[in-house]
């Protein structure tokens, strides 16, 4: 339900930019023959559902590299809640459940679930019975209507295959997905009849009422949002207005005044709603006229320069932007440049070293967010409140729900010892005019011993000559629900628990020979490494999956893990087996 909402966002966005690039692009090419503006119109509603495109330079959403919160990867858009407001949101929600919770009973029960599902969780629950209740009343609507129609038409007479007669209709339309019908008024003269079947049939070889259900059917979907229902409407009528201009090319132009003063006196404005969904009337009487007597011809150049502009119009819809993320180095002075670091922060050392790629190059700006990031970094993953506080925007060092504990002395604190750093955390930077995001991973140890981590997602913006954190959200990765999460969690970092470290000295070397030593000892270290699937759980923290495994060479198993939204894949081995231990571990942990 979540993530559901969370794309559903993501695609009404990026479906709102479409139709505002659209209306410019159309109001530009007002001139041009419909039929080709009708195709604009398309990109738009495949961006309202299709959360995935490839990828170009050439796209409209570049305009979003730099938004805080904003992400394009792999084919995907993404644009999520700062954190800073995520926190503001469920320091809410907590006074809220702290006030319930002096009650009894299943009052006190309600507030502590307030308190701990979190404001992103809860505000999505809200929003999604929202939004699932407008989807009804509009699919009501939508019924009613198509009710209402079919009742006008029960009794229609054939008068030719998939062409019908009422009385009870005061326009002609067309209705039906599956096998379209036209439908005439009664009363109509012969030169009448051949005029509206012509239009009415041209409607049905454009495909125009399959399109216009499946574009009414997305604007159920995005029932909350005005720009589609707009686009809607002004497909519809270009799509009028179009099957116009298709009927005067076989008539000939010289019919013009014929044909709209035809318009005129079959028309009924209002007849059949624009909302309604299953038949395709006649509507916008006006517009339609104006646009049949300007009518011309189209010389073959214009047409040919017509296509080529809309065909670039819908492209620049279609493509999302150059990823924001996971390239060593992209961009330049035209665009956002990110920029992958991955180094080792070693406490208490002033000058922690990052190893970077090879074509990177800092400067300027980039090296002054470069330093405040990798401050930052070291801080957080030490727990020293003081310099992360400093280098906090004003506002978000008043923040209700900062992450940072301001003691009555004035001493600042970050909370307990443990998880404690255990590696060099790891940052993704993304860099963009006056503003930064970053993404940063803490590889951590407890005391049992396990690897794991938590991730520091932050915002910084120019203050003057250098830059301030001003939006700040932490995750950790502690129990991993679904592979989307596996993947946040381990795409920049992955445990190895046969490697040395620093951290493990006092534990024989590395967490695996130190998991051996006490499963051999019989310690109760063993049941849970026991199988390679909860080895798996155990070592990776995930749940809520179902664990296959298969033969690997060397002994190892390969133990394929399905989520309700994918699969991953970890090789498993035995560290200890040649002692006697029967553990498991993971060896190696394939990424996309």
């Amino acid at each position: 339900m979540t993530d559901f909402m969370t794309v559903l966002g993501n695609l009404t966005l990026a479906a709102s930019l479409a139709v505002l690039l659209v209306l410019a692009v159309r109001a530009l090419l007002a001139r041009l023959p419909k039929r080709y503006l009708t195709f604009l119109w398309l990109p738009v509603f495949f961006r309202a559902v299709c959360p995935v495109s490839f990828q170009s330079s050439f796209s409209l959403y570049r305009i979003l590299n730099g938004v805080p919160g904003f992400h394009s990867t792999g084919g995907r858009m993404t644009f999520t809640l700062a954190g800073y407001q995520s926190a503001r949101i469920t320091a809410v929600l907590e006074r809220i459940g702290s006030a319930l919770s002096d009650g009894k009973g299943a009052a006190a029960v309600n507030a502590a679930t307030v308190t701990e599902a979190g404001a992103e969780v809860i505000l999505e629950n809200i929003l999604f019975g929202i939004w699932l209740g407008g989807v009804t009343v509009v699919l009501l609507y939508g019924l009613f209507s198509w009710l209402r129609l079919r009742r006008k038409t029960a009794l229609a007479v054939k008068l030719e295959e998939g062409v019908y007669e009422s009385d009870w209709i005061g326009s002609a339309f067309l209705m039906g997905f599956f096998r379209p019908r036209i439908y005439l008024p009664a009363g109509l003269t012969s030169e009448e009849r051949i005029l509206v079947l012509t239009h009415e049939k041209t409607h049905k070889r454009r495909q125009d009422s399959r399109v216009k259900l499946l574009a009414w059917l997305v604007c159920v979907v995005h029932w909350f949002n005005p720009l589609l229902w707009q686009a809607f409407i002004l497909l519809a009528r270009d799509m009028e207005m179009a099957c116009d201009e298709q009927v005067l090319e076989q008539l000939g132009t010289e019919e013009k005044k014929r044909y709209s003063t035809f318009l005129l006196k079959l028309s009924a404005p209002g007849a059949f709603l624009t909302g309604t969904p299953v038949a395709f009337g006649e509507n916008s009487v006006k517009s339609r006229i104006k646009n049949i007597l300007r009518y011309k011809k189209t010389r073959a150049g214009i047409a040919a320069a017509a296509v080529a502009l809309v065909a670039g119009a819908a492209w620049f819809c279609l493509s999302n932007p150059a990823s924001t993320f996971d390239e060593d180095i992209i961009g330049g002075a035209d665009g956002p440049t990110s920029i992958f670091l991955a180094g080792k922060l070693s406490s208490g050392d002033d000058t922690a070293s990052f190893v970077s790629g090879e074509n990177l190059k800092l400067g300027g700006d980039e090296e002054k967010i470069y330093e405040v990031v990798k401050t930052f970094a070291e801080a957080a993953g030490n727990r020293d409140a003081d310099t992360v506080w400093e280098l906090l925007s004003p506002v978000l060092q008043h923040s209700d729900d900062l992450g940072i504990q301001v003691l009555e002395d004035g001493t600042k604190t970050m909370g307990v010892s443990s998880p404690f750093l255990a590696d060099g955390p790891t940052i993704s930077l993304s860099i963009g005019d006056g503003n930064a995001e970053a993404e940063i991973t803490y590889p951590s140890m407890t005391s049992d011993p396990l690897w794991w981590s938590w991730k520091d997602y932050i915002t910084l913006e120019k203050n003057g000559d250098t830059y301030r954190v001003t939006a700040w959200k932490t995750k950790y990765y502690d129990d991993i629900t679904s592979a989307a999460e596996f993947e946040e969690a381990y795409r920049m970092w992955q445990p190895d628990y046969l490697k040395p470290t620093d951290e493990t000295a006092d534990l024989d070397s590395s967490f695996a020979s130190y998991l051996v030593k006490n499963d051999v000892a019989e310690s109760y270290y063993g049941e849970a490494f026991s199988t390679p699937v909860k080895a798996l759980e155990t070592t990776l923290h995930v749940s809520g999956g179902i664990g296959k495994t298969e033969d690997a060479d060397g002994g190892d198993v390969w133990v394929n893990y399905e989520f309700p939204d994918g699969p991953i894949r970890v090789r498993m081995t035995q560290p200890g087996i040649d002692e006697g231990s029967r553990i498991w571990v993971p060896k190696e942990i394939p990424m996309g």
